[in-house]
């Protein structure tokens, strides 16, 4: 059954109830809960870490004070839980939580939850009419909380719509991961904190949306609140010359960022680094460069031996045999080159033997070309090119 927001309306003179008054805090908790986990992703606003601070017990034993440092958090029902001041976790507190069965060394996940706390006035009602039952308040604050490895990936189900806010007192089952310690037998304490592991699993606040926009000419995401030169950006923007979406780094406040990659409005890609990815049909793709005898010629960037099996990839191959004196048996003499074999088998391996005979060329009666000639493996240039139909990696 659909059950409505309901605003109480109150005349002129009327005796309010405690519950009429209290609706009047219930409406916006509600309201406020509901755009924060319905509009909203939940997780960590800012802050929230875990720091340490390395001590050393009566025993010679080195142990870390862990702190969870001041932020700010949305929990799965909307709850904000807000820490204003850096606070130390206790290790007597872990041990009750995880009992014997402590593994030194493995990291141990720390949450922290929404409580919300009744708290009495010390001050009585100055209505001398009320029969002096004290004031009563709710102070909206938090809990931490230890896991066991691998809690920190367990789902949590997220309540249903409704139009009444959360439990007015108690604390929240839905836990925030703020990040993981590890524990040290020999000081019966913390040893440190893990925050590579931190850093990989903690959830952090985003938007549920069908469309994102800015101002007139910017939308820019950022990885983080504070950038710092380097850091990476994406914007789409509105230019003189049309729309255009570019990924590059911030280079600072008010400054125009480093673009990597540019896509302007005709489609037009413009990258500082190299493409990779599908080539499309009927391209062309070019390798060349020097290979001895007995190398296996290597196909184009993108392109794969498989696409070569399965007909996708037509491959064309030029090899010209290395002649000059350079690469003769001994530069400093004069030589010439006679070649006896150029070529590429199907396996695009290179055969090139060439002999070198010293100048000057004079046939004796013996036959004798040169007082030298020296037959060997040599080298050739060579001009890969293969064009696809079906497109490439």
């Amino acid at each position: 059954m659909n059950t409505p927001v309901t605003r109480p309306l109150f005349g002129e003179g009327q005796i309010l109830q405690a519950a009429q008054l209290e609706s009047l805090a219930a409406i916006p908790r509600g309201r406020s809960e509901r755009h924060n986990h319905l509009l909203h992703r939940w997780g960590i606003v800012t802050g929230l870490t875990l720091s340490t601070e390395e001590t050393e017990d009566s025993f010679g034993n080195i142990y870390s004070r862990v702190f969870l440092e001041p932020g700010l958090a949305v929990d799965g029902y909307g709850r904000e839980i807000l820490v204003t001041e850096r606070s130390e976790l206790s290790a007597s507190r872990f041990r009750l939580s995880i009992g014997n069965t402590i593994e030194a060394g493995t990291p141990y996940p720390v949450f922290v939850v929404s409580q919300y706390r009744p708290v009495a006035s010390s001050t009585g009602s100055l209505d001398p009419c009320s029969g002096g039952g004290a004031d009563r308040s709710v102070e909206e604050g938090f809990e931490l909380r230890f896991g066991r490895p691998g809690d920190e990936t367990q789902e949590q189900v997220a309540p249903p719509l409704s139009s009444a806010p959360s439990e007015a007192e108690g604390s929240s089952d839905w836990m925030v991961l703020v990040g993981f310690v590890t524990w040290s037998n020999d000081a019966q304490n913390f040893a440190g904190i893990d925050a590579g592991l931190a850093g990989r699993h903690r959830p952090f606040v985003g938007i549920n949306a069908a469309a994102v926009a800015g101002d007139d000419t910017l939308v820019q995401l950022q990885p983080k609140g504070a950038l710092l030169p380097g850091d990476t950006v994406l914007q789409v923007r509105q230019t003189d010359g049309g729309p255009e979406l570019c990924f590059g780094t911030f280079k600072g406040t008010g400054r125009p960022i480093e673009a990597l990659l540019k896509v302007n409005a005709k489609g037009d890609v413009t990258a500082k680094g190299a493409l990779t990815g599908r080539r499309t049909g009927n391209s062309i793709q070019v390798e060349s460069g020097i290979a001895s005898h007995g190398v296996i010629l290597p196909l184009p960037q993108g392109v794969t031996e498989q696409q070569v099996i399965d007909g996708e990839a037509t491959v064309h191959v030029q090899v010209s045999p290395l002649t000059e004196p350079a690469h003769s048996p001994d530069p400093s003499g004069d030589f010439a080159a006679l070649v006896q074999e150029c070529r590429v088998d199907a396996e695009r391996r290179v055969h090139c033997r060439i002999a070198w005979a010293s100048l000057p060329l004079s046939a004796g009666a013996g036959g004798t070309i040169g007082d030298v000639l020296v037959s060997g493996a040599g080298a050739v240039r060579y001009l890969v090119a293969v064009a696809t139909s079906e497109g490439g990696d």
